[in-house]
């Protein structure tokens, strides 16, 4: 009996020496994507969820999966996950929220971006500022336009609108001289 918990305990320290070892070689940009993973994939279980204690139990599992394994089919489960719970919980009701279904969209679209980006680089690969920052400029963008979209969807539907009028001429006008400008920027780094 003792020597089955010798080799427990031996590879109880093995373990524990692994895991340090990893915790110091984690780098902040592995740890961000993961908790971006992480953060997107709950908020878009709970946000499409037709039954909050199905979307709880469903955000506890899939999104820390993903995040770990962000290379796998976890990641598509979450964003499957999030889809089918958005069109399960419109077949409920008479008028859907475009303000919810963008909210849905952007958190997916920010969880598969980061599950790509992790999973090209490792959880302590160093990689310099300048990718980091071309990939979130592209997200930026990305976002902002398909803000922009939603904005224009929401105003010709005539549903309530969640911001002043006067800011979404601004958002726009910032959305119309941006996306030319990243995607010349973009262009011009080729």
């Amino acid at each position: 009996m003792s020597e089955y918990r010798t080799v427990l305990g031996e590879r109880v320290a093995l373990a524990r020496a692994r895991v340090r070892g990893w915790l110091r070689r984690v780098t902040a940009l592995g740890l961000t994507l993961r908790a971006t993973i992480l953060v997107s994939g709950v908020a878009a279980i709970l946000a499409s969820a037709p039954d909050p204690r199905l979307g709880l139990s469903l955000a506890v599992v899939l999104p820390v999966v993903a995040m770990a394994r962000p290379f796998g089919a976890w990641v598509w489960a979450v964003e499957l996950a999030a889809v089918f719970g958005w069109i399960v919980g419109n077949l409920t009701v008479d008028d859907p929220s475009l303000v919810l279904a963008f909210g849905i969209g952007a958190a997916v679209y920010v969880h598969h971006a980061a599950a790509t980006l992790a999973t090209v680089t490792r959880v302590d690969a160093a990689v310099e500022a300048a990718v980091v920052r071309g990939w979130a400029l592209r997200q930026a963008v990305v976002l902002a336009a398909a803000a922009i979209a939603a904005a224009m969807t929401i105003i010709l539907s005539g549903q309530p609108m969640p911001v002043p009028p006067q800011a979404l001429v601004v958002i726009g006008v910032l959305g119309a001289l941006g996306i030319p400008v990243a995607v010349v920027a973009s262009l011009s780094r080729r």
